[in-house]
């Protein structure tokens, strides 16, 4: 997934703590545009992916929580 990733254009971005994810007014290319807000700042993004975490066990973030279980998946390795 990681070289998809980056064969798409992807920006990556590292070691940020998520604060929030909010949905916005703006739209490009049809997609509702998401504000991230991270420690380290704020971005624009069609699509978040989250990638982290230790084990199988999903993370707790309060910022994935208020997005709901719609919007929230997780992929875990087969063991």
């Amino acid at each position: 997934m990681f070289r998809q990733a980056q064969d798409a254009l992807v920006q990556f971005r590292f070691n940020e703590e998520v604060v929030a994810i909010d949905d916005t007014d703006q739209v490009e290319k049809k997609d509702s545009l998401k504000q991230v807000e991270t420690n380290r700042g704020n971005y624009l993004c069609r699509k978040a992916i989250l990638a982290f975490g230790l084990l199988h066990f999903p993370p707790e973030l309060a910022a994935l929580d208020r997005l709901g279980p719609k919007k929230v998946h997780y992929k875990t390795p087969k063991t």
